[in-house]
């Protein structure tokens, strides 16, 4: 089965500043700047200089438009680039309906720009 098989949700580029977050046992706060690489209603794939462990629950806030997400998740997994870069993909566990449905049309917005290329 190839990957676009096994995905539920369509993913569209997105190239936006996030913040990713994690509390520990302790109730310490731990926080990576990272970017966007790309997101689905399903979760997003972030680009930083570190990552979470896999399996981590995090809180992850970043732009689309004029509206800021915010979304808890998990750390599906991550890969370490040549550059030293970390590419994690996180998958949602709690996101509002709204900020579904600005994911959802964003996708579909962007499937039809590629389509009509």
């Amino acid at each position: 089965m190839t990957e676009k098989e096994r995905r539920k949700h369509t993913r569209a580029k997105l190239r936006q500043i996030a913040q990713a977050s994690q509390q520990d046992a302790e109730s310490t706060q731990h926080e990576l700047m990272a970017s966007t690489k790309d997101v689905s209603e399903g979760g997003v794939r972030l680009e930083a200089r570190g990552a979470f462990e896999i399996g981590s629950d995090i809180q992850v806030t970043f732009a689309m438009g004029e509206e800021i997400l915010e979304a808890k998740g998990n750390v599906a997994n991550f890969t370490i680039q040549e550059d030293g870069t970390v590419s994690m993909g996180v998958r949602f566990s709690d996101l509002s309906e709204d900020s579904r449905k600005l994911i959802e049309e964003y996708c579909k917005k962007k499937l039809s720009e590629q389509t009509e290329r």
